[in-house]
Parts: C-alpha cells; structure tokens; sequence
C-alpha cells in the first residue's frame, strides 16, 4: 500500500477511533459529568451549532440535514417530559435515526438552500412529533409491531435492543457502507460512525453522561467529515481521485536533496477523445489514475492537467524507480478497455433492442509515455527537475510513444 493511499485510509478509521475511545471513556468520566451536568449538558448542542455554522460557511446542506437529527435526537433523549419513557424512546429512536442517515446519505449534495432540503426538515418535524406522541400513548397498537420479536431466538447477552431496532441497525449499516463504498465521500463515512455511536448508546443504560459523550463525539466526527470533504475539494481531482496540482505544490516544498519526479502523458489522447467521446475520454484518465495508485516503488501520483500526470519518487534515484516505471508503462499498454457504442440511440426502446442483439464490444488499448529526471547539481530545483522531465516525455513522443525514457 502506498503512502497516499494508508494516509486516506487513516482519515476514514479516525471516526470509529473517536466513537470507539468515548464509549471506553465514558465509565471513566460519567462521576465528574453527573457533578456539573448544567455545564455538560450543552456541549453536544454547541458542538452541533458549530457544525451547522460550518456547512452554512461550505454550503453542505446533507451536513447540516445530519447536524439537526442529532441535535433533535439529543433533545428527545434529554428531555425530562420524556425521561419516563427512555426504554420506549430508545425502540423508536432504532428505527428513525437510521433509516434518517441513510436518507442523508443517498441524497446529492446540493448546496443548503433547497427544495429537497426544506422537505426533509419538515418530515425530521413530523418524526419528532410522532415520537412524542407515541411516547405518550403507549397503548397505540403500533408498539406490538416494535416491541415483539421477529425470530424465536434466544437473547444475546450484551444486546438490550428490540430485534426490530437491531434489524433497523443493521439494515441501514449495510445500506451506509455500500454508499460510501460507491462516493468513497467523507460524509458517508461519517454517517456509518455515527450510526455505531448512536447504537452503541440505545443498546446501554442511556446514562446522562454516555448520552453527552456520545452526541459530542458525533458533532465532532461531522466536523471532521467536513474539514475532510473541503480538504478533498481543495486538494483532489474529482474526476480521477487522484491529489491535484495544488497538493503537488505543497509536496514539491517538502522534497529533500534526493528525488525523482517523472511526467506521464497519454498517447494520442485527442484523436482517442475525437473518435469515441469525451464520456469515454474520461473512463481512460480514471483508468490511468487506477493504475498510478497501485504503482510501486513509493510512487507519490498527482493529475497535472489534462490527461498528464506526475509521479513523485522521495528519497529514490533514477536506477531505483526505472523498473516500476517500466513496469507501470506495460500494465497500461496491456490492458483493455471496452467502448460503448458512440452512436447510442435517443429512443428507449431502440437502446434496449441492440443491447438485446448479441454484439462484439469495441476493444482499444491505450498507451502512455513516460519522461523522467532526477534532481542533481545541475537540477537543484522541483521547477527544474519537471521541465526536464518533460522534455524527456516529448522525447518519449518523438521516439514512437510508449516509451519510458530518463534523464
């Protein structure tokens, strides 16, 4: 695994890492939070607020959208008209948290002031009135449906949990881990840690303390998820997933007096986009960014602009990384790419007709040239040591292309 990609893979633990060290803490703290609740007590909700000046400040309204269910769920757990009723409460809140999350989840981002958004507010309303209602009529036919088992299994030790709420649990743990496993977005993650602290909550006694603890962790991971979410905006090339020419500026910064810097390119990029579209133009730079990440040899890649790319070898000289440039230039060149039909018909049922029809798929390959330098007396700059690269890979150009040629 390279360095970029155990660094990503860290910012995405980080939630559960906070989830998980404030359930452990929370039998630690719980005497001195119960000594000065009426400090404690609105921690959570100061925390929420700052999350919600911040997605107002980025304009992230499916933060937000998650700021205030919490914000609401806390209050109902907080709220003494309902404190007789914590065990029914915590059978409802299974079933509503979740399934709203998700809603967060697979809705698109755009922007707070909108339609979708203003709706959601009023149904997140509406819930919270169902569940004071319901709190307060517990005779309504409705608990049966909650409260009974949907399996004749024996109780799990540990799990307090109706086996409707758990099923709700689960069903939308699944159901979060596939939406981030599609955006891959820091929100949805962040959702997926909140999920775990909420349920981590309900399935305990719901002490004062584990309820503050709890809420404050999840206002903190939104913050994260936020500062992550601008980070990527900033720093990564939404079309690639690649670090962007901004990261690779500040990286440049950073190199020592020992490094390599090497300059790819796509062969014949524009007639490629000329001749199947700029649709499948952009499948190719996502497929040559696919194999940048896994390329070896501690290679750092940024997406330059265009369909060129840079390599950023730390602490390496050219004999060290020529191999895994080489092999990098082969794995490209080898691998297959299916096109579309260009000429794909307007009418539905046109479409659905030729892909009835046993058709051969169009295969291209596509190859890449590679420029590299290493910095020296001569080059004694980052600047210096990429335009020498680049001269390496128009010389790659001329020479027939596909080609990995140092300085």
């Amino acid at each position: 695994m390279s360095v970029t990609s155990l660094k990503s893979n860290f910012y995405y633990i980080v939630p559960y890492g906070i989830t998980l060290a404030v359930y452990l803490l929370a039998a630690v703290v719980e005497s001195a939070i119960t000594k000065n609740q009426l400090i404690f007590n609105y921690i959570p909700y100061l925390l929420l607020a700052f999350v919600a000046l911040l997605s107002l400040h980025f304009n992230r309204g499916r933060v937000l959208l998650a700021a205030v269910v919490l914000a609401t769920t806390y209050w109902g757990m907080q709220s003494s008209s309902l404190r007789s009723s914590q065990a029914h409460l915590a059978v409802l809140l299974a079933t509503f948290v979740p399934a709203n999350l998700v809603l967060i989840s697979i809705i698109r981002e755009r922007g707070v002031f909108t339609l979708l958004n203003y709706l959601l507010v009023i149904i997140f309303g509406m819930e919270a009135m169902a569940v004071l209602w319901l709190c307060h009529h517990l005779d309504y036919p409705f608990w049966s449906y909650l409260r009974n088992d949907l399996v004749a299994i024996e109780s799990i030790p540990g799990i307090k949990l109706t086996q409707p709420g758990m099923a709700c649990i689960l069903a939308a743990a699944l159901l979060l881990s596939f939406s981030w496993y599609l955006k891959r977005s820091p929100l949805n993650n962040a959702l997926l840690a909140i999920l775990l602290a909420v349920s981590l909550l309900l399935n305990s006694d719901g002490s004062l303390g584990m309820c503050i603890l709890m809420f404050s962790s999840a206002g903190v991971i939104l913050s994260v998820s936020l500062l992550q979410d601008s980070y990527h905006m900033a720093y990564r090339d939404e079309l690639t997933g690649l670090m962007g020419r901004r990261a690779l500026n500040e990286t440049l910064q950073k190199l020592g007096y020992r490094y390599v810097i090497a300059m790819l390119d796509v062969d014949r990029f524009k007639k490629f986009n000329d001749t199947y579209g700029h649709d499948v133009g952009d499948q190719v730079l996502k497929m040559v960014a696919a194999h940048l990440i896994k390329a070896t040899g501690g290679c750092r890649p940024y997406r330059y602009g265009g369909e060129e790319f840079a390599l950023v070898f730390p602490r390496k000289k050219i004999s060290q990384v020529k191999p895994h440039l080489e092999a990098l230039r082969e794995s490209i060149a080898d691998y297959e790419m299916s096109i579309r039909d260009a000429q794909r018909p307007k009418e539905k049922k046109e479409g659905m007709k030729r892909r009835s029809q046993k058709t051969q798929k169009t295969r291209a390959k596509v190859t890449v040239s590679i420029g590299v330098a290493q910095r020296n007396d001569v080059l004694k700059s980052p600047e210096l040591v990429i335009k020498a690269a680049d001269e390496k890979l128009y010389e790659a150009k001329r020479k027939g292309r596909n080609k990995v040629i140092c300085g």
